[in-house]
């Protein structure tokens, strides 16, 4: 037994350690096992009632990120707390049937999403039963999340994709591109007479009236001279 504490001693850390450094009476040489025992059982046992636990069982609820293994486990730590414990072996036997029921119940109505709809419609007979259901349905879900995305990525990757030389948009054909070509010649603009005091290099200027189109000597007024 001295052994045992002097083991269970040497393991403390945290809060447990912190109140055997302050409890004087386990540091005492004749305090035994049964001592730190009886000590450490009174200091860190649940003060909340069997009530308190068993509303918590009742309204346990899927955390956003949590898992339905941790989420059953949470269930499991919930009903053992709520389970009573007696002397007589067949009362506990009873009490813990009830205790496992009341933890299915808690799983399965605390279930979000699809998991919940498809493991509701199963009837499962056990939380084993019913965990691996939950399990399945939820690895299903996340794959098939993964493959959408996947598609969706790659229809946008292939829409940024440069488009090959002898391909245009809308699949139209040579001639339609070849009309366009002619279209879009006949849409630029020839230049237009310029205005007084300058000169184009292609059409005649006139010296006289400084305009284009004709000579000084086929002006109308030089003409008549």
């Amino acid at each position: 037994m001295l052994r045992n504490l002097n083991i269970a001693v040497l393991r403390l850390a945290g809060p447990a350690k912190a109140f055997y450094n302050a409890c004087t009476a386990l540091h005492r040489k004749e305090a035994s096992w049964q001592d730190f025992n009886c000590a450490f059982r009174e200091r860190f046992s649940d003060v909340h009632s069997n009530q308190y636990h068993f509303t918590k069982l009742q309204t346990a609820r899927q955390a956003r990120n949590e898992g339905p293994m941790e989420f059953a486990d949470r269930c499991k730590e919930l009903a053992q707390r709520v389970m009573s414990e007696v002397k007589d072996p067949i009362a506990q036997q009873i009490h813990r049937e009830s205790a496992d029921r009341m933890c299915l119940a808690s799983f399965v109505s605390g279930l979000s999403g699809v998991v919940y709809r498809q493991v509701r419609y199963a009837h499962p007979s056990n939380l084993w039963e019913a965990l691996n259901l939950a399990f399945a349905v939820d690895e299903a879900e996340k794959q098939a999340s993964r493959n959408e995305t996947f598609y969706t990525r790659s229809d946008e990757f292939a829409g940024q994709l440069p488009r090959s030389p002898g391909k245009s948009s809308g699949g139209r054909n040579g001639s339609e591109r070849i009309a366009d070509s002619h279209s879009k010649s006949h849409n630029i603009q020839t230049p237009r007479s310029t205005r007084p005091g300058t000169q184009c290099s292609s059409l005649p200027t006139c010296y006289e009236c400084e305009s284009i189109g004709h000579f000084a000597m086929e002006y109308p007024t030089r003409l008549k001279r």
